[in-house]
């Protein structure tokens, strides 16, 4: 924008709200801090753990017309023209109507809790689950991308079609790399 309408760059401030603890969730760490230094260094307000709650409304004395401004769950409130959401996906439906006694749920995630065998804790043998409903009871956590899912899917076809054993070589993912644009100026 800065090179296109320079005149209007004093006008425009850009922040960035993220629920989560860190940007780019699925990255390694190193990018993680990479990234969020580079927005800092264009002067991008970064709001980490912090999630949109609510949007509303509002007029004083300074705006013309009726404004809206974002209602944040740390209890500011940020004033916006535009605003570009990108909300996390919830559990499907069917996913999340599972009973919690009887399937377990990882305590942050309350996705379905499977061992390194993909099998729902509990039900070792009879139900697996994979991609974006499961995560592993061990070991870091599987990135929420569409090759873990595939790769799990591999997995599980082998399983069943008895290439390998229900509990004979956990599953392990590969990463094939990411990658995300951060814009250039």
């Amino acid at each position: 924008m800065k090179a296109l309408y320079p005149q209007l760059s004093a006008c425009v401030s850009l922040t960035l709200v993220e629920a989560g603890p860190a940007l780019l969730g699925p990255f390694d760490r190193v990018l993680q801090d990479y990234v969020l230094r580079l927005f800092k260094g264009r002067d991008i307000d970064v709001r980490l753990g912090t999630a949109v709650v609510g949007v509303e409304d509002f007029s004083d004395e300074k705006n013309k017309f009726d404004a809206k401004r974002a209602l944040l769950s740390d209890g500011t409130t940020l004033d916006f023209g535009t605003m570009v959401w990108s909300a996390g996906l919830a559990p499907r439906k069917f996913t999340a109507d599972l009973d919690e006694a009887t399937v377990p749920r990882h305590e942050r995630s309350q996705r379905i809790l499977i061992d390194e065998f993909l099998r729902v804790k509990g039900h070792e043998g009879s139900i697996w689950a994979i991609g974006d409903a499961a995560a592993n009871e061990s070991g870091p956590p599987l990135p929420q991308l569409a090759q873990v899912a595939r790769q799990q899917g591999i997995y599980l076809a082998n399983v069943f079609s008895g290439k390998i054993g229900e509990a004979e070589k956990p599953f392990s993912f590969f990463s094939l790399g990411s990658m995300a644009f951060m814009g250039d100026l």
